[in-house]
Protein backbone atom coordinates (compact mmCIF):
# COMPACT_ATOMS: atom_id res chain seq x y z
CA UNK A 1 0.00 0.00 0.00
CA UNK A 2 2.80 2.44 0.90
CA UNK A 3 4.65 1.60 -2.36
CA UNK A 4 1.46 2.30 -4.33
CA UNK A 5 1.05 5.59 -2.48
CA UNK A 6 4.65 6.56 -3.20
CA UNK A 7 4.21 5.74 -6.91
CA UNK A 8 1.02 7.80 -7.06
CA UNK A 9 2.74 10.67 -5.29
CA UNK A 10 5.61 10.40 -7.74
CA UNK A 11 3.15 10.80 -10.57
CA UNK A 12 1.49 13.74 -8.91
CA UNK A 13 4.61 15.50 -7.89
CA UNK A 14 7.46 14.92 -10.22
CA UNK A 15 9.34 17.97 -11.44
CA UNK A 16 8.42 21.32 -12.88
CA UNK A 17 10.39 22.93 -15.62
CA UNK A 18 10.11 26.57 -16.46
CA UNK A 19 7.79 27.58 -13.65
CA UNK A 20 7.04 31.27 -13.93
CA UNK A 21 6.34 32.89 -10.61
CA UNK A 22 6.21 36.46 -11.79
CA UNK A 23 3.36 38.64 -10.67
CA UNK A 24 2.18 39.09 -14.24
CA UNK A 25 1.94 35.33 -14.81
CA UNK A 26 0.07 34.78 -11.56
CA UNK A 27 -2.52 37.38 -12.57
CA UNK A 28 -3.40 35.43 -15.71
CA UNK A 29 -2.91 31.91 -14.39
CA UNK A 30 -5.86 30.18 -12.68
CA UNK A 31 -5.41 29.77 -8.90
CA UNK A 32 -5.84 26.01 -9.21
CA UNK A 33 -2.84 25.89 -11.55
CA UNK A 34 -0.78 28.10 -9.23
CA UNK A 35 -1.53 25.80 -6.29
CA UNK A 36 -0.72 22.67 -8.34
CA UNK A 37 2.66 24.19 -9.24
CA UNK A 38 3.31 25.05 -5.58
CA UNK A 39 2.52 21.45 -4.64
CA UNK A 40 4.97 20.13 -7.21
CA UNK A 41 7.70 22.59 -6.19
CA UNK A 42 7.33 21.58 -2.52
CA UNK A 43 7.65 17.92 -3.44
CA UNK A 44 10.81 18.57 -5.47
CA UNK A 45 12.32 20.44 -2.51
CA UNK A 46 11.30 17.48 -0.35
CA UNK A 47 9.30 19.91 1.76
CA UNK A 48 6.73 17.25 2.53
CA UNK A 49 4.95 19.33 5.16
CA UNK A 50 4.11 22.00 2.58
CA UNK A 51 3.41 19.33 -0.02
CA UNK A 52 0.91 17.64 2.27
CA UNK A 53 -1.01 20.92 2.58
CA UNK A 54 -1.94 20.49 -1.10
CA UNK A 55 -2.89 16.79 -0.93
CA UNK A 56 -6.58 15.94 -0.77
CA UNK A 57 -7.33 15.62 2.99
CA UNK A 58 -9.25 12.34 2.69
CA UNK A 59 -6.17 10.70 1.16
CA UNK A 60 -4.01 11.92 4.03
CA UNK A 61 -6.60 10.72 6.54
CA UNK A 62 -6.62 7.27 4.93
CA UNK A 63 -2.83 7.10 5.23
CA UNK A 64 -3.05 7.54 9.00
CA UNK A 65 -2.94 11.32 9.28
CA UNK A 66 -0.62 14.11 8.25
CA UNK A 67 2.36 13.17 10.44
CA UNK A 68 2.34 9.54 9.32
CA UNK A 69 1.93 10.64 5.70
CA UNK A 70 4.91 13.00 5.98
CA UNK A 71 7.03 10.40 7.76
CA UNK A 72 6.33 7.84 5.02
CA UNK A 73 7.48 10.32 2.38
CA UNK A 74 10.60 11.23 4.36
CA UNK A 75 11.53 7.56 4.81
CA UNK A 76 10.98 6.65 1.17
CA UNK A 77 14.03 6.68 -1.05
CA UNK A 78 12.40 8.79 -3.73
CA UNK A 79 14.18 9.47 -7.00
CA UNK A 80 17.42 7.69 -6.09
CA UNK A 81 19.05 6.92 -9.42
CA UNK A 82 16.13 8.41 -11.33
CA UNK A 83 16.09 11.70 -13.22
CA UNK A 84 13.05 13.94 -13.37
CA UNK A 85 13.15 15.96 -16.55
CA UNK A 86 9.87 17.80 -16.84
CA UNK A 87 6.26 17.98 -15.79
CA UNK A 88 3.60 19.84 -17.64
CA UNK A 89 0.16 20.66 -16.34
CA UNK A 90 -2.75 21.31 -18.65
CA UNK A 91 -5.11 24.17 -18.13
CA UNK A 92 -7.79 23.03 -15.70
CA UNK A 93 -11.25 22.04 -16.78
CA UNK A 94 -14.10 24.33 -15.84
CA UNK A 95 -14.68 24.13 -12.08
CA UNK A 96 -18.02 22.68 -11.07
CA UNK A 97 -19.73 22.91 -7.69
CA UNK A 98 -20.70 19.64 -6.09
CA UNK A 99 -21.99 19.45 -2.51
CA UNK A 100 -20.48 22.83 -1.67
CA UNK A 101 -17.03 22.00 -3.07
CA UNK A 102 -15.53 23.21 -6.35
CA UNK A 103 -13.93 20.44 -8.38
CA UNK A 104 -11.95 20.50 -11.60
CA UNK A 105 -9.47 18.31 -13.41
CA UNK A 106 -5.99 18.79 -14.82
CA UNK A 107 -3.76 16.57 -16.89
CA UNK A 108 -0.18 16.09 -15.80
CA UNK A 109 2.49 14.80 -18.16
CA UNK A 110 5.74 13.72 -16.55
CA UNK A 111 9.00 12.94 -18.33
CA UNK A 112 11.66 11.07 -16.41
CA UNK A 113 14.27 8.38 -16.78
CA UNK A 114 14.90 5.45 -14.50
CA UNK A 115 18.58 4.68 -14.02
CA UNK A 116 20.37 5.06 -17.34
CA UNK A 117 17.29 4.34 -19.45
CA UNK A 118 15.96 6.70 -22.10
CA UNK A 119 13.45 9.28 -20.86
CA UNK A 120 9.82 8.20 -20.90
CA UNK A 121 6.68 10.27 -20.57
CA UNK A 122 3.47 9.30 -18.87
CA UNK A 123 0.26 11.12 -18.14
CA UNK A 124 -2.05 11.17 -15.18
CA UNK A 125 -5.16 13.03 -14.15
CA UNK A 126 -5.45 15.24 -11.08
CA UNK A 127 -8.68 16.33 -9.49
CA UNK A 128 -8.57 19.67 -7.73
CA UNK A 129 -10.87 20.41 -4.78
CA UNK A 130 -11.67 23.78 -3.23
CA UNK A 131 -14.03 24.29 -0.31
CA UNK A 132 -13.42 28.05 -0.15
CA UNK A 133 -14.71 29.14 -3.57
CA UNK A 134 -11.36 28.67 -5.32
CA UNK A 135 -9.09 30.54 -2.90
CA UNK A 136 -7.09 27.37 -2.17
CA UNK A 137 -6.94 23.93 -3.75
CA UNK A 138 -5.97 20.39 -2.80
CA UNK A 139 -5.31 17.59 -5.26
CA UNK A 140 -5.92 13.91 -5.77
CA UNK A 141 -4.02 11.96 -8.42
CA UNK A 142 -6.48 9.57 -10.04
CA UNK A 143 -4.15 8.18 -12.69
CA UNK A 144 -6.35 7.19 -15.63
CA UNK A 145 -9.26 5.79 -13.62
CA UNK A 146 -12.86 6.46 -14.57
CA UNK A 147 -15.16 8.54 -12.38
CA UNK A 148 -16.96 5.36 -11.25
CA UNK A 149 -13.67 3.74 -10.20
CA UNK A 150 -12.62 6.89 -8.33
CA UNK A 151 -15.96 7.19 -6.56
CA UNK A 152 -15.55 3.71 -5.06
CA UNK A 153 -12.71 5.12 -2.95
CA UNK A 154 -13.67 8.80 -2.90
CA UNK A 155 -17.46 9.14 -3.13
CA UNK A 156 -17.33 12.96 -2.93
CA UNK A 157 -15.95 13.15 -6.49
CA UNK A 158 -18.67 14.67 -8.63
CA UNK A 159 -20.45 12.54 -11.25
CA UNK A 160 -20.33 15.33 -13.80
CA UNK A 161 -16.56 15.85 -13.61
CA UNK A 162 -15.24 15.13 -17.10
CA UNK A 163 -11.86 13.44 -17.25
CA UNK A 164 -12.21 12.29 -20.87
CA UNK A 165 -10.93 15.53 -22.37
CA UNK A 166 -7.71 15.11 -20.43
CA UNK A 167 -6.63 11.88 -22.11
Amino acid sequence: MIRQLIFILLLVSSCTSGQNSSTEASLTKPKVLIDAEKMIAAFIRKDFRTYSDFVYPLLIERQGGKEKFIRALEEAKLFQGDSLHNIQLSNPSKAIECNGVLQCSLKETTTMSFGNDKPISFSSNLIGFSSDLGKSWTFLNVSDKSILEIQKEFPTVCDSLDLSKLK
